[in-house]
């Protein structure tokens, strides 16, 4: 699936999906090791019908100091919010 799909689904199942943004721009928190750079992206996340129940998701990459110029904002950003709606709908939707 990729992830107009899976934000379709989540819409579907009435999930509000709001990664932590300024000036409409998402926001990573960054840390830098010797070796790696880990990289995470949060969000909030709640159903149109009950909206005080919300939850925060997380979601990390760790690429290798040496790789990071093959990654971008676009890819990083579809990456981790690929990640965050596979974690929404394996808790909430997917029901097995």
């Amino acid at each position: 699936m990729n992830i107009k799909e899976l934000k379709q689904l989540a819409d579907l199942y009435g999930f509000i999906v709001k990664p932590e943004k300024r000036n409409n721009k998402v926001i990573f928190h960054w840390i830098f090791n010797e070796e790696s750079i880990n990289i995470s992206l949060w969000a909030m996340v709640w159903n149109i019908n009950n909206y005080k129940h919300y939850k925060k998701y997380t979601a990390q990459i760790n690429i290798e100091a040496q790789r990071i110029e093959d990654y971008n904002y676009s890819k990083l950003k579809f990456i981790l919010l690929k990640d965050i709606l596979l974690q929404v709908i394996k808790n909430n939707i997917i029901m097995i």
